[in-house]
């Protein structure tokens, strides 16, 4: 790149042009100027290629877009109940980004509580103490006291662990459930049952066809033969 200007100051190693355009530029140069000089600068500009430019922009498009879709996929999500019971989604970073009120009382806590976009952790503990300054948790909720606040997990690798450290700080009672589990006992029983169930033997007759349980077999009756008497001292 050209620039011309005149020399409005020089140390011997750095100048001071002001250019055709009004702009004031400093310069390093080992050529010996005098200030009032006009001179000519050519500065090493290099010069990208407009297909690595184009490459470059795709490159970054398709980045961005991965990005986005990746930050933007729900990976898990948590549901505490207290009374306001909100579910918050969370992605693979563990940043909240979307929330949602399940009744009347978690809008209005989440009026004031905003927890979008924040780290897991952090969104339930703010949850949690705006939920004991609206007197939500109360005496009752700490522990040795039948209350506690109820997380439904659904999902793997969720990491809680300053959660669950200001909780136990806190001194509150917690009860954690992972859906999975629940599904999985509850397949369980549904096997249990079905395993215990009773079914009845068939009946079979002697020909091996089997007869329906609860009907009666009908057997047919024969009659006992009379014996003859033999008169005595009669041969037969």
């Amino acid at each position: 790149m050209i620039k011309k200007g005149i020399v409005m100051d020089y140390d011997g190693k750095n100048a001071v042009l002001l250019t055709e355009s009004g702009e004031f530029i400093s310069i390093k140069t080992k050529e010996k100027l005098s200030v009032g000089q006009e001179y000519v600068y050519k500065s090493k500009v290099k010069i990208i290629p407009k297909q690595f430019l184009i490459a470059a922009s795709v490159i970054l498009v398709l980045f961005l877009s991965l990005f986005y879709n990746l930050y933007y996929t729900v990976y898990a999500s948590v549901t505490v109940s207290i009374n306001p019971e909100i579910r918050l989604d969370i992605n693979r970073f563990d940043r909240i980004i979307n929330v949602v009120p399940l009744n009347e009382d978690a809008k209005n806590l989440l009026s004031e509580a905003k927890v979008k976009y924040k780290k897991l952790d952090n969104g339930l503990i703010l949850i949690v103490n705006k939920a004991k300054e609206k007197k939500y948790i109360n005496n009752e909720y700490y522990e040795g006291n039948p209350k506690s606040i109820k997380l439904l997990v659904d999902g793997k690798n969720i990491n809680l662990t300053k959660f669950y450290k200001e909780i136990k700080k806190q001194k509150l009672n917690l009860n954690t459930l992972d859906i999975k589990n629940i599904k999985k006992n509850d397949d369980k029983t549904k096997l249990e049952k079905k395993e215990n169930k009773i079914i009845p033997p068939s009946i079979k007759k002697s020909n091996d066809v089997p007869i329906p349980s609860g009907k009666k077999i009908v057997r047919p009756k024969y009659k006992a033969k009379k014996e003859k008497s033999v008169p005595k001292g009669k041969n037969k």
